[in-house]
């Protein structure tokens, strides 16, 4: 948590000192909800008789932080604090059960955005790339991943400004880029996403 607290720190640094010397900065906070899943590469058949992946809904929040390189492209860094949802049910050889749940994801992304330049609201549509890193829990049914991993992320939406503020309800699609890494015989977790996040910035 530590670590990634200090790579979204250090992205969001040079964000600020070109807001404060040009006045285009964008900053504010998200939250919304998804659905995701989770695939499993492979698995160690001879320890377990029988996986059974489980699809869940979750939400996350967080900040978000913008730069307008023009009137129509921009620049975010958003670190946010994501809860998947998603479980495993496990079947040992030895016909122990077990449940695994998937622990809260501290992610760092960024993405390129463009927007058409419309007076009333404003679609846009954005692709970027996340690096997530797991928080570690007290709890026994918390499934913890020994490695960080990549994702990619595309999405659209549409802003509206309202006073001294912009709020752009947009829907996200993010899709693992490497393995997430390997957990209790279990190796290769692939995750899927599909999340509707509003956004809300000062401009």
């Amino acid at each position: 948590m530590k670590h990634t607290l200090h790579i979204g720190a250090i992205l969001l640094l040079p964000l600020i000192a070109l807001g404060k010397n040009e006045k285009k900065l964008h900053y504010g906070i998200s939250l919304g909800a998804q659905q995701s899943e989770f695939k499993l590469a492979k698995y160690n058949s001879s320890y377990y008789k029988s996986l059974q992946l489980n699809a869940g809904s979750g939400y996350r929040l967080g900040l978000v932080a913008g730069y307008d390189l023009s009137k129509t492209l921009s620049v975010n860094i958003k670190p946010e604090v994501a809860f998947y949802g998603c479980t495993i049910n496990t079947t040992r050889s030895d016909n122990a059960t077990a449940f695994w749940r998937m622990a809260p994801i501290a992610e760092i992304a960024a993405d390129i955005r463009y927007k058409m330049p419309l007076k009333v609201v404003q679609p846009y549509i954005y692709a970027g790339s996340c690096y997530g890193r797991q928080l570690s829990g007290n709890d026994p049914n918390d499934m913890h991943l020994k490695n960080n991993f990549a994702v990619l992320e595309l999405g659209l939406g549409i802003e509206k400004k309202v006073g001294k503020v912009a709020i752009a309800p947009e829907v996200r699609y993010s899709r693992t880029l490497t393995y997430a890494g390997r957990v209790c015989n279990m190796a290769g977790i692939n995750m899927n996403s599909l999340a509707f996040i509003v956004n809300i910035t000062k401009i």
